[in-house]
């Protein structure tokens, strides 16, 4: 593709229409055919069309607003993220729209049209799927782009990630250390990056053990409070239930409490935990979660600095970071808070 914004007669000669008929779709002032405005419609998603007068003010010069793109805003880690962005922004005299891509790829591709339309000065995204389209759009529109959360394999954009494999490996190792040989693994949407990193830090320990790996031990809490129970329940309905449970990300450590607690069961006394994620609130917790816990503080900084240095020099290779996360040692993993060593 042209590193050139596409234009309405581009929209138009690959829809076999005039540029009036895709003014008219645009802008909604005139009736046309089903099948005409599908035409136009097509075509504007295929060429990743962005209607002037957005895209005049686009190629003018970056604005103080910076869209962020990412799933499930309502997740305790995200919206605290989100918080520290907002902080991060305004501290260096930006601000922030937020729109919600609830981690599915098509409403992530409206969601990334409708920001990059507001002439933002950056975008910030946690992809749902592959980034292709709003790596794409950023580069024709020259807004500078940082992914995070989930490490992709290229050298195109700038991405900032938290380490899972190895934070992930020292809380299972920590569970096997306590003499658990039955630890399940309530894992994320299967195919997700940060699912396949967090499992194979699971898997890693057990190797590391020389433990078996029972494929009925790692069930897929897919990302959800309501996932993470299903996933609970289907462990502890095993005739030989797991002793332990690692989770995935926060909103299945709530429901996999919910599944244990709703059967009467304690933990650590019944069922061990450690979890990925941290909560402000999780020290208010009984037990107090033992939990991974990403610097939300410095990722959001860093992803502020990440899309300055772009903004100065937009022909600079692409950057890439990794952070190492924090374990906070509490209780739930069966060890004394008080006397606990640092994992």
């Amino acid at each position: 593709m042209s590193d050139a914004p596409t234009t309405m007669a581009q929209v138009a000669r690959l829809a076999g229409v005039s540029t009036a008929t895709v003014s008219h779709v645009i802008n909604q002032t005139r009736k046309l055919s089903p099948a005409t405005e599908a035409r136009v419609r097509s075509a504007i998603a295929e060429l990743a069309y962005i209607p002037d007068p957005s895209a005049r003010s686009l190629r003018a010069g970056s604005s103080d607003v910076v869209g962020v793109a990412m799933p499930a805003i309502s997740n305790p880690y995200l919206a605290t993220f989100v918080h520290e962005l907002e902080e991060a922004l305004a501290a260096v005299g930006k601000s922030m729209l937020l729109a919600d891509t609830h981690d599915d790829p098509e409403v992530e591709v409206k969601a990334v049209r409708d920001l990059i339309a507001r002439r933002l000065g950056g975008l910030v995204l946690a992809p749902s799927g592959t980034p292709d389209y709003a790596i794409e759009l950023g580069r024709r529109y020259a807004v500078p782009l940082v992914m995070i959360d989930l490490m992709q394999e290229r050298d195109d954009c700038d991405q900032i990630v938290v380490e899972s494999v190895e934070a992930v490996e020292k809380v299972t190792a920590h569970l096997i250390d306590k003499g658990h040989r039955r630890i399940g693994m309530v894992s994320g949407l299967p195919g997700i990056r940060t699912t396949d990193q967090r499992t194979a830090g699971y898997r890693l320990a057990h190797e590391r053990a020389g433990l078996p790996l029972d494929a009925a031990l790692s069930p897929s809490g897919r990302s959800s409070r309501a996932g993470g129970r299903a996933a609970a329940d289907a462990l502890l309905d095993l005739a030989d239930p797991p002793t332990a449970l690692v989770t995935g990300n926060n909103a299945m450590t709530i429901g996999s409490l919910e599944a244990i607690k709703a059967r009467g069961l304690t933990v650590p006394g019944d069922v061990a935990m450690v979890c990925f994620d941290d909560f402000d609130w999780a020290e208010l917790f009984e037990p107090q979660l033992t939990a991974i816990a990403p610097q939300v503080t410095l990722h959001a900084r860093r992803v502020v600095e990440m899309l300055g240095r772009r903004t100065e020099d937009p022909s600079m290779p692409a950057q890439h970071e990794t952070l190492t996360p924090k374990i906070m040692h509490r209780n739930s993993c069966g060890c004394d808070p008080t006397t606990a060593v640092p994992l």
